[in-house]
């Protein structure tokens, strides 16, 4: 399911991943917990993130409102 609001709509933090830890880059996206990813590079971590943001996002789309903190108000 394609989610309501696109990858580019959610800010994103990539910060390097210490070398005792292996090294790379690490992808997360504040706004959504369990978005995180990782790459060897700056493009790779932010292409692997953006599929975490799509898997994470589709997995939770009936919960989404409750999920990001948001109240559904009926008019």
């Amino acid at each position: 399911m394609k989610p309501a609001f696109p990858f580019e709509a959610y800010s994103h933090v990539v910060s390097p991943i210490d070398a005792a830890d292996g090294g790379g880059l690490l992808f997360t996206m504040p706004d959504i917990p369990g978005v995180v990813a990782d790459g060897a590079t700056e493009m790779q971590a932010i292409a692997d993130g953006r599929e975490a943001f799509i898997t994470t996002v589709s997995a939770r789309v009936g919960t989404l409102p409750s999920f990001l903190g948001l109240e559904i108000i009926s008019l």
